[in-house]
Parts: structure tokens; sequence; C-alpha cells
């Protein structure tokens, strides 16, 4: 059932009213049949809605945008050892820009996706490269990016159902993460993530990981603060840790959430 703003929505596209500056639709039907495209058309701060039905893409976004699901949006990954949705500051492979901070601020919102897959690139082979911190997650983030993640449904990626890593902000509300290879949330290397009411379950590590210090290359090892507020999730069936934080110091704030059946207990704060 599409709820009123969405059925608005449809029914001006139907109707063939023009769409506002700063609007895109992408459906089966419409002008725009693939997300990547309408991402590489928009302007920064333009808003992108995907309508109903399943989408085979990679996504790649190094702007500013939302991204809206109106209806049942299914993205499954298609490029093997990439994330499903990657939202880069700058260039995907360009990790020593984004360690030396030159790379440029946005602002991105993901809304009401259904997010699957994000395979290998092969039985043997998991990312499709390991120094630039390219892998089949669900969603990464990389580098300043301002991220907000609303009502996500993220399941069966290859590696992490969310990775942030490099100093990205990030609020995660009301999102179900399950069903994912490594862990539910990975958070590294100066991230800042509030993370408020999921569904966090039956991930194959932690259905959090919170770490400050990352071997981000063969040859580069760094040690930047990460900062978590865990407020009112439920965290079960994981196949480690709930909450899996490096040190303990990451913890910002962690109140009013439920543990239970996660294999290895409900928290490890550190040595």
């Amino acid at each position: 059932m599409f709820s009123r703003r969405e059925a608005f929505l449809l029914l001006g596209l139907f109707l063939c009213f023009p769409t506002l500056a700063g609007e895109w639709y992408v459906c089966p039907w419409c002008g725009i049949t693939s997300i990547q495209a309408a991402i590489d058309a928009a302007s920064p701060g333009d808003v992108i809605y995907v309508l109903e039905g399943t989408y085979r893409e990679s996504l790649i976004i190094t702007k500013s945008i939302s991204l809206i699901g109106v209806g049942r949006v299914v993205i499954e990954g298609a490029r093997p050892g990439w994330p499903v949705i990657g939202i880069w500051t700058t260039s995907p492979g360009d990790v020593l820009g984004m360690v030396l901070g030159m790379d440029r601020p946005i602002e991105v919102t993901l809304e009401g996706l259904i997010i699957r897959g994000g395979p290998w690139v092969s039985d043997e082979i998991q990312c499709a490269d390991y120094n630039a911190n390219i892998c089949p997650d669900g969603v990464a983030v990389k580098g300043r990016a301002k991220v907000t993640l609303r009502r996500l449904s993220i399941h069966d990626a290859g590696d992490d159902g969310i990775s942030l890593g490099l100093n990205p902000e990030a609020t995660i509300e009301r999102c179900y993460i399950e069903g994912n290879y490594d862990d539910g949330i990975h958070a590294w290397l100066g991230a800042r993530v509030h993370i408020e009411h999921c569904l966090i379950e039956t991930n194959g590590q932690s259905g959090i990981k919170l770490q400050s210090e990352y071997q981000l290359t063969d040859w580069l090892s760094l040690s930047v603060p990460v900062r978590a507020w865990i407020v009112e999730n439920v965290i079960q069936a994981n196949g480690a840790y709930g909450i899996e934080a490096q040190t303990g110091e990451e913890i910002e704030a962690c109140y009013g959430n439920t543990f239970q059946y996660n294999i290895k207990g409900p928290t490890s704060w550190g040595e």
C-alpha cells in the first residue's frame, strides 16, 4: 500500500504534471529507467524518487542528493566485489585523499529502499579492491559525508550491511539490517554514528562493530576515534556480539537496547 505522500507523487507522474526543478523520477516506464543515470544527471541538492520495482544496479554517489523509494523499491547489487550503494566524497579509490582530508563534504539521504546483495568477486575473492576498501557491502560510506539512512532494509550483502569509515557522520534510524555476511553495521576510523530504533539480526559477525584502529591498506594502519550513540534498538542472533567496541571508548551513549541470542554475548568493550 502506498502512503498518501507516495500516492500523490504517483498521481502527479501519471497525470504528466511537470516535475519541479531539482526533482527526478525513476521507474521501469519513466523516461529515466536507471537510478545511476538519474544520479549522474542530478545536481547537488536534488531529490530522486525511485518508483516501485526491482533495479539491478551497483550505485556510486559522490554528490549531495536524496534518494527516496516510493512503494516497494528493491536495489540488487550487480557489480561483483562492489557495494550495492557506495557513497564517496571523492573517487572510490582515492583513499589517501580521504585520509588527508582533501575530499569534498557531501550530504546524502537514503530512505525507503530494500538493498539486497553485494556479490563476491568469486568464491575465493570477496572484495573488488582490498587496498581501496571497495567491498560488497550493502551501503558503504567513505570520507566526510553526512548521511541519513532511514527506513532501509539491508540484507544478504557479501560483507557488511553498512560500512562507515574515514570521518563520515551518519544517522541510521528505523532500519532492518539482517543476514549480511560480516557485521550488520561497521563504523571505523573517525565515524560518528547515531543508531536508533533499528532491528539488527542474524548477521555473520557482530550486529554493530566500532573500530577506531584500522589496517586501512597493506602498508597503512591508522587510529582515529569512532563515536557512537546507540539507542532503543533490537540486536539479536548475530554470529559474534551484539555490540563490539574495539576499545570501549567509542561508546558515547548506549541505552534502551534489547540484546538476545548473540553467539558471543551482548557486548564486548575492548580489551
